[in-house]
């Protein structure tokens, strides 16, 4: 298999110009959306699937499959969206993973 790693990853409030916005590790009850963004550095070349997955108070939700395309130094950008549930409070993870099940990294933020 390619070698994989990541060279930026957060969540936050929006994306803009290919760059995450927001970033934090806390957001107020009431934020209706939450963007995971990840910049994944690949071999120039490959083109490769791999997936966010969003949980919520440790609930993860179907996968969103997203592509990788090898080449660029600072990583390839990339970048997902979860509605968040009126009046959530608790725990949201998204997780970076390979097709194959392999975790590239997570980050859990709270909402209250």
């Amino acid at each position: 298999p390619a070698p994989l790693s990541i060279s930026a990853f957060g969540i936050g409030t929006g994306v803009e110009a290919r760059a995450l916005l927001g970033e934090a590790s806390r957001f107020k009850s009431g934020t209706r959306r939450l963007y995971c963004y990840s910049a994944i550095v690949a071999p120039l070349g490959l083109k490769e699937e791999f997936e966010h997955v969003w949980s919520l108070n440790g609930v993860p939700s179907a996968p969103i499959v997203l592509t990788v395309r090898g080449g660029r130094k600072e990583g390839f950008r990339t970048w997902s969206r979860r509605q968040i549930p009126a009046n959530f409070t608790g725990k949201l993870s998204c997780e970076v993973r390979t097709r194959g099940g392999q975790i590239l990294g997570k980050r859990t933020v709270k909402i209250q």
